[in-house]
This record gives C-alpha cells, structure tokens and sequence, in this order.
C-alpha cells in the first residue's frame, strides 16, 4: 500500500479492534514495518494504542466533546474535527492553555456522514471561523464510492475537493480510504489513510 500511495504517506487505520482482529498485535505488526500514523473511530480506541506506542501520531475520526479536552491533550491525541463547533472547542482549549493544539478538519464532499459541509468554506474565507490555536494537520475528506471505479461521484467529488485544496493552499489533504488508494493517484493527496485494505479487503471493482 505504501508502494501504490508513494509519495503520500501511508496510514492505518485499525478501528473497532483492528477490524475484530486484535489491535494490539497489528499495531505493533504495523509499527515494525514503519507505519507512524494511525485513525481510530474513538476516544478510548485511541487512548489503548497510547498506551502501547508513545510515539505514533493518532487520529480520532469521531471528534471532540467539550469534556475530552483534557484527555486528547493528556494522551496527546488529535481530533478531526467534524464541525464549526468542534473547531471553537478545541480552539478555545488551546487558547485557554496556550497552545496550538493538533488536529485535522473534515469537510463532507458527499458522503453525507460527518463532516463540515460546503458553505461552511465560506465562514472560513471570511474570517468568521477561528482556529488561531490549532495546528492543523490534514484537511480531510472521504469518497462515498470509491469501491467503484467508474462511479461519477467520485469525480464530482474531487471537484469539490480541488475547491477545498484552493481554499486551503498551505495545508495537507487526506482524502483515500481503502479502496480509493486503487482508484487513481489523484486520489492520493499527501497521505492515506487504508483500513480494510491492510487485512486483504477491498473493494469489489479493484480485487
């Protein structure tokens, strides 16, 4: 997988116990071979891989709750942030602690799932969102069909996607789960993020 995404650097993610697999010995299986960076769906799947790896970035697909804060910065931890909300807390936090605290922001370009959503670009473009105490990692997004191949979403996402990259000109992307990795470099941006992949699934229109 790190062959096909090069050079966007490879993820794992290995949420809901590696995929029922036992996370402990894939993560340290993962980390042997040179994987740095690792998505969880939550808090406490997080908070489990820190206390095996103390030096893997971990990033937590679910977001942040005011009553989080403390364990995100505690376990050093970093959110994607999943909405306008989200942002003034974790920004808020940061501000209150005088720090710049890690994280990445997901817009939703048509999963419909989580996610900021397009018009809330335009509070952005207009200063009205701060996020002054964040060090924002990845702008982040996720296909809805990447699993096929000749699906017209895909490019209308990528449309919307470009839009973001224009916004945020300075900032990394990461947009491919599984199957987007063998969907088209394109997709690639600078790292992806596999799951099912890793353990041999992926989907139908690329086996």
């Amino acid at each position: 997988l790190q062959e096909k995404a090069f050079p966007a650097k490879c993820a794992a993610t290995i949420k809901a116990n590696a995929y029922g697999l036992g996370v402990n010995n894939i993560l340290n299986s993962l980390y042997e071979i040179g994987c740095r960076d690792y998505f969880t769906a939550t808090l406490g799947e997080a908070i489990f891989l820190r206390k095996i790896k103390k030096d893997i970035n971990i990033y937590i697909f679910h977001g942040i709750k005011e009553n989080e804060c403390d364990a995100y910065l505690g376990h050093n931890l970093i959110p994607v942030l999943n909405s306008v909300a989200e942002i003034k807390i974790w920004n808020s936090f940061g501000k209150k602690k005088k720090l710049k605290l890690p994280a990445n922001i997901h817009f939703d370009t048509g999963i419909n799932r989580l996610g900021l959503n397009m018009e809330d670009l335009e509070l952005f473009k207009q200063n009205k969102i701060k996020y002054d105490n964040l060090d924002i990692k990845y702008i982040m997004s996720h296909l809805a069909c990447s699993n096929e191949h000749d699906n017209i979403r895909n490019e209308k996402q990528l449309e919307q996607i470009i839009i973001l990259k224009n916004a945020f000109p300075r900032h990394k992307f990461n947009i491919a789960n599984s199957s987007a990795i063998f969907l088209d470099k394109k997709y690639h941006f600078d790292l992806v993020r596999p799951g099912a992949a890793l353990f041999g699934k992926i989907g139908r229109a690329h086996v």
